[in-house]
C-alpha cells in the first residue's frame, strides 16, 4: 500500500520539477515509513520521564523518590524516601547487573534511567522477583505462608510476606528476615486494611488478606514519606531505623543513612571486609560501613585498628569505643552496635541505650566531627 501511494505521487512528477506541497508530502510519507519499519525511534535517544539529571549517592528529592518507585515496580524493593543513600545505589546496581548494564556503578545516569523506564512500561521484572501469586489455600492456610510470623523470625515465608506487602504499595525489603522494618510494614498494612490491633505480628487473618489483595492487584492508598530529618541535633529512633537530625552535617545524615540499610542485616563474622557489600556485618564490618557511606572511612578496617582512627576522645556527632575485640559507635546521640542485635530488639544495629560496657576500650572520633 505504502509502495502504491509513492508510486501515485512520483508519477505526477514525470516532466517537471515536483511541486512544494509534493515534496512536504513525500517527507511525511518517508517519517511515515520510518516508524513503520522500526518501532519507537521516537523515543531513541530520549531521556527518563520526569528525571532529568545523573542521579547517585547524596542525591534528594522528586526524581530521586521516582527512581526508587521504579526500582520497587521492578522487584527491587526501594523505600520512596527520596534519599538516595547506599541502599539505592545497590538497588541501582542490582538493575543494573540483571539489565546487563556496564559498568553496574549504582549512579543512575541517562542509560540506566531510560532502561528502567523502558522496563516499568513493559511491566518486566529482575530475575528471581515473582510476576504474580497464584490464588490457593495450603491445608487451611494462606498459600506460602504456613504460620503466624513475627519479629525474629526468617525464612522463606518471610520473603513471601515481604513480596506481598511490596505488591500491595508498601516496599518492604525481601530478605527473609522479620526484623523492625518488616514489623513496620505489617502494621501499615494492618491499618489500612482496618484490621485490628495494628500490632504488626502477622496472623493468619493478616496473611490472608493481604493476598486477597494482591490476587485483586488492590494497593494501599499514597501516603506523604516519613520525615528523612527530625529537628534539633540529636537522631531519633523510628520503627527501628535512625531519623537524622536536621543540624547534623550532611556526611553526618549519610552515615545514619548508611547505618539504616544495614541495621538489621545478619550479624556475620568477617562481615563487610575485604568488599563493602555483604550478606551480613561484624562489628567493625558494621561502624566501617555506615563510616564510608558519610566519606569517612576509605578501606575497611578491623576493631583494632579502630583503635587509631580518627582523632581521639569523643565527637560532636560520632563517637568509637573500639578494642582488639569489638567496637561500637554513638552516632548523634543513638547507639550503633551489633551487641544491641537481640530478639528482644528485633535484631537491629540501632539502639536508644548502650549495650556494650564502657570500659576497656579507646575512645575515638572522625576528625571534625
Amino acid at each position: 500500500m505504502l509502495g502504491f501511494r509513492n508510486q501515485v505521487l512520483l508519477g505526477s512528477y514525470a516532466g517537471g520539477a515536483p511541486r512544494t506541497g509534493q515534496i512536504l508530502c513525500l517527507l511525511l510519507l518517508a517519517a511515515s515509513a520510518m516508524s513503520l519499519l522500526v518501532p519507537g525511534v521516537s523515543r531513541a535517544g530520549a531521556r527518563a520521564t520526569s528525571i532529568h539529571r545523573v542521579l547517585r549517592v547524596g542525591d534528594r528529592g522528586g526524581d530521586v523518590r521516582t527512581l526508587q518507585s521504579w526500582l520497587t515496580a521492578v522487584g527491587i524493593p526501594t523505600a520512596p524516601d527520596g534519599n538516595f543513600g547506599p541502599a539505592t545505589a545497590a538497588a541501582v546496581r542490582r538493575f543494573q547487573s540483571d539489565a546487563h548494564l556496564s559498568p553496574a556503578s549504582g549512579t543512575a545516569g541517562a542509560h540506566t534511567e531510560q532502561t528502567l523506564d523502558d522496563w516499568v512500561g513493559a511491566h518486566r521484572r529482575v530475575g528471581g522477583a515473582a510476576r504474580t501469586t497464584r490464588r490457593r489455600r495450603v491445608h487451611g492456610q494462606t498459600a506460602g505462608v504456613r504460620r503466624v510470623l513475627r519479629v525474629g523470625d526468617r525464612g522463606r515465608d518471610v520473603r513471601t510476606l515481604q513480596s506481598w506487602l511490596t505488591a500491595v504499595g508498601i516496599a518492604t525489603a525481601e530478605d527473609g528476615d522479620f526484623g523492625p522494618a518488616t514489623a513496620s510494614a505489617v502494621r501499615e498494612f494492618q491499618t489500612d486494611a482496618h484490621l485490628t490491633p495494628a500490632s504488626g505480628t502477622a496472623g493468619t487473618l493478616t496473611e490472608r488478606r493481604l493476598h486477597s489483595w494482591v490476587a485483586h492487584a488492590t494497593t494501599v492508598p499514597a501516603s506523604s514519606p516519613a520525615p528523612t530529618t527530625t529537628p534539633g541535633g540529636k537522631a531519633t529512633l523510628v520503627n527501628g531505623q535512625a531519623v537524622a537530625p536536621a543540624d547534623a552535617p550532611a556526611a553526618v545524615k549519610q552515615v545514619i543513612a548508611a547505618a539504616n540499610s544495614i541495621a538489621t542485616k545478619p550479624y556475620m563474622y568477617g562481615g563487610g571486609h575485604g568488599s563493602w557489600s555483604s550478606a551480613g556485618y561484624d562489628c567493625s564490618g558494621s561502624v566501617g560501613f555506615a563510616l564510608h557511606g558519610g566519606g569517612l572511612l576509605a578501606q575497611t578496617e578491623d576493631s583494632g585498628q579502630m583503635e587509631s582512627y580518627g582523632s581521639p576522645g569523643h565527637g560532636q556527632w560520632i563517637t568509637l569505643w573500639a578494642n582488639a575485640g569489638h567496637v561500637y559507635a554513638n552516632i548523634a546521640g543513638l547507639w550503633f552496635d551489633t551487641a544491641a542485635q537481640s530478639s528482644a530488639n528485633g535484631n537491629d544495629r540501632w539502639s536508644t541505650r548502650r549495650v556494650s560496657p564502657l570500659s576497656g576500650y579507646v575512645v575515638r572520633h572522625p576528625a571534625g566531627y
